[in-house]
């Protein structure tokens, strides 16, 4: 799965989840938006962290800076 998929899942779950929270529980759309919502950022965050690395030498990119356009650790081109 590319980066940009997971982070877009991330900034789509995240409204979602603050849908469902505005909705206090009161309507019944409430409960499947905060679920879909915590899925998606969970989820995204969770495969941003275990597979955004370098596929030659496995070096893991930070997720809070720009997407790097060679790895640090090996000095291969990456094309994302």
């Amino acid at each position: 799965m590319s980066y940009t998929v997971l982070k877009i899942a991330k900034w789509v779950g995240l409204p979602l989840m603050l849908v469902g929270l505005l909705l206090d529980f009161k309507e019944i759309a409430a409960v499947p938006l905060l679920w879909i919502g915590a899925v998606l950022v969970v989820g995204g965050t969770a495969q941003t962290l275990l597979f955004y690395k370098c596929p030659d030498c496995g070096y893991s990119f930070s997720i809070r800076d720009q997407k790097p356009k060679h790895c640090p650790g090996c000095g291969r081109t990456l094309d994302f």
